[in-house]
C-alpha cells in the first residue's frame, strides 16, 4: 500500500513539475500546457489541437462521452499533439486566445499559432475528417510563422503562408493571412502579386462556399487590374459565384464576355460548358 502511495505521489510531482498531465477522457494523452506541448511539438514540426473546456460545460462532457472514446478519433488523433486548457484554471490563456465559448478546439501550428478553430460540438465525422486532412509535417508552415512573428509586415511571408495553407486546404486559415499579406502590400512590392493574391482569396471564398465575399474578390480583380494575366480566372471565378447566387442573368454575360475576350485556354472551356447549362 505504501508502495502504491509512493508511486501516486511520484507520479503527481512528475506532473505538476513537467506540466504536462494527461487525462484519460477518450483515452486522448492530454497535454495541459501550450508552451510544453509546443516543446514537444516543434522539434517534430506537428501541429497542435488545443481544446478550451470546463468541468460544468455539457457539451464539453458530451464530447468526452461521445467523441474521444470514438476508435477513428483516436486514431486521426495521433496526426497533432492535443492540448487540454482548463478556462478556470487558464484564464490568461483563454484571453489571449479570445475564447468566448466552450468547447473551443484550436487547429495550431506547433508554436500554438491559431491556423482556424471551431467552437461547441463536433461531431466524430467531422473531427476525424479535421485530423485526416491537417497536414502531418508543418515545417514550412512553422518556418513562416517564425519569420511573421518577428516581423508582423513581412508581405512575402505573409503571402506564402496563406499560399502554404490553401494548397492544404485550410481555406479560412490562408485567407486570414492573404488578407493580412493584402494589408501589408506596398508600391515596393510587385502589383502581380496583390492581384494573384486577390483571385486566390476568391477561389478559397468558393471552396469556403461564400459566395458573395467570392464574387466582391473576383469583381475587384477585375477593377484593379484590367486585362491583368489572371483575368480569365477572374471572370470565370465571378460567374461561378454569381451562378451560385442564382444571379444567371450576370452569369451569362460575365461568361459571353470571357469567351469573346479569351478565345482559347482553360477558363474559355469552362466558360463554354457553364454557357452550355444556362
Amino acid at each position: 500500500m505504501k508502495s502504491a502511495i509512493r508511486t501516486s505521489i511520484g507520479c503527481a510531482l512528475v506532473c505538476v513539475t513537467a506540466l504536462v498531465c494527461v487525462s484519460s477522457e477518450g483515452d486522448i494523452p492530454w497535454r495541459t500546457s501550450v508552451r510544453t506541448a509546443s516543446a514537444a511539438a516543434a522539434p517534430m514540426n506537428k501541429p497542435m489541437l488545443i481544446e478550451f473546456w470546463a468541468t460544468w460545460c455539457p457539451p464539453c462532457n458530451v464530447m468526452d462521452q461521445q467523441v474521444y472514446p470514438n476508435p477513428m478519433v483516436k486514431e486521426a488523433m495521433t496526426n497533432v499533439l492535443p492540448v487540454r486548457i482548463d478556462v478556470d484554471k487558464q484564464q490568461a490563456v483563454a484571453r489571449q486566445y479570445e475564447i468566448a465559448a466552450m468547447p473551443t478546439l484550436i487547429f495550431a501550428d506547433s508554436y500554438g499559432n491559431e491556423l482556424f478553430r471551431f467552437s461547441g460540438n463536433v461531431s466524430v465525422e467531422t473531427m476525424t475528417q479535421l485530423l485526416n486532412e491537417l497536414p502531418g509535417d508543418i515545417t514550412t508552415i512553422n518556418r513562416l510563422t517564425q519569420i511573421i512573428g518577428k516581423d508582423k509586415g513581412n508581405f512575402a511571408a505573409l503571402e506564402e503562408l496563406g499560399r502554404e495553407l490553401r494548397r492544404a486546404k485550410l481555406f479560412r486559415a490562408s485567407n486570414r493571412y492573404y488578407d493580412r499579406a493584402i494589408r501589408a502590400w506596398t508600391p515596393a512590392d510587385r502589383a502581380n502579386r496583390r492581384a494573384d493574391i486577390l483571385v486566390a482569396t476568391g477561389e478559397n471564398h468558393l471552396d469556403l462556399k461564400e459566395f458573395r465575399e467570392a464574387a466582391e474578390r473576383f469583381d475587384r480583380y477585375l477593377q484593379e487590374f484590367k486585362r491583368g494575366p489572371a483575368e480569365p480566372q477572374a471572370m470565370l471565378g465571378l460567374a461561378r459565384a454569381q451562378l451560385l447566387l442564382n444571379k444567371l442573368a450576370d452569369a451569362k454575360r460575365t461568361l459571353e464576355g470571357l469567351t469573346s475576350r479569351y478565345k482559347s485556354g482553360t477558363a474559355h472551356d469552362q466558360a463554354v460548358r457553364l454557357l452550355g447549362t444556362l
